[in-house]
């Protein structure tokens, strides 16, 4: 079971287009507000409620979940772009083309009827941190049977998570950004919180995160699943510094793993790219778990 901030509980991630999708006429330019839910054909409407569910989504992202050519995703997207629906901006990287960033307008949350969006003109690094926690949605459903994972459940957190503190009582945020339900084996689950911190993020700030985490470990620590920490980091400097405030506080060392992410795709599930405190190599996805399960 999917789901996603904007959409019902138990809706699913919708069937990927195995057919060829037919190229249709662009929008009228005039009044958008008047024309845009009629003249709509179904694949820009398919990428307008996408984009309303999961916030910021590149290019090959969309590809992906539609199935629809990537040549034909860009072509769309520059139509719904044009006629004042759809913001996009492309980040610079050192090496390569990184892919289109994708939200909506107010416009387009109008045509599908969605919540207002926000504006990611002025973050560019948030538009990027929200893509990329939906490459780790898209490569655990795409990829996960291989690697012998399914997944069971996926939401974002726009607000974070709220728990009772033991001691206090009081009522605590954890600054999370999504939460996971991964299935080994058939009958074992493992629930994993997603936190992505993609900019430099201050030692002092990490730690904040992290004794959060810990506090809401303890929280938890009745409940049947067994949690662990999923991080996502802007390169290899950024992920060192994650482990080392996370191996100074042993009450969360062994329930974080970091991986590294960038503008172009990596294999998050597939590849050994993810790294414990516990250790100094790197690990497949399913590895980390099966070592987390259980602690």
């Amino acid at each position: 079971m999917l789901q996603n901030p904007t959409s019902a509980p138990n809706s699913p991630r919708p069937h990927a287009r195995r057919n060829p999708v037919q190229v249709t006429e662009e929008l009228g330019r005039g009044d958008l507000t008047a024309t845009s839910a009629r003249a709509l054909r179904a694949p820009d409407r398919r990428l307008l409620v996408l984009l309303a569910e999961h916030r910021v989504l590149t290019t090959r992202q969309l590809a992906r979940l539609t199935a629809i050519p990537e040549r034909t995703v860009q072509y769309r997207l520059g139509v719904l772009f044009r006629t004042g629906l759809v913001s996009r901006h492309r980040p610079r990287t050192a090496v390569g083309t990184c892919p289109y960033h994708c939200w909506l307008t107010a416009f387009g949350t109008a045509a599908v009827g969605a919540e207002q969006a926000a504006s990611w003109s002025e973050d560019p690094m948030g538009m990027r941190t929200v893509a990329a926690i939906s490459d780790l949605w898209i490569d655990i459903e795409d990829h996960g049977p291989t690697a012998g994972l399914t997944l069971k459940g996926w939401r974002r957190l726009p607000d974070g998570l709220t728990y009772r503190d033991r001691r206090t009582g009081d009522e605590r945020r954890l600054s999370a950004d999504a939460e996971l339900t991964v299935g080994f084996d058939g009958t074992r689950e493992m629930r994993a919180i997603v936190f992505a911190r993609l900019d430099r993020v201050p030692v002092a700030r990490l730690a904040s995160v992290l004794a959060r985490w810990a506090d809401y470990l303890q929280a938890s620590a009745s409940a049947s699943a067994t949690f662990t920490a999923l991080v996502l980091t802007g390169g290899p400097t950024r992920r060192d510094a994650v482990l080392d405030v996370a191996r100074s506080a042993p009450d969360v060392a062994d329930h974080v793993a970091v991986a590294t992410v960038g503008p172009q795709p990596v294999a998050l599930v597939t590849g050994a790219l993810w790294r414990m405190p516990v250790d100094g190599d790197d690990h497949c996805l399913a590895e980390v778990l099966a070592s987390m399960e259980g602690k």
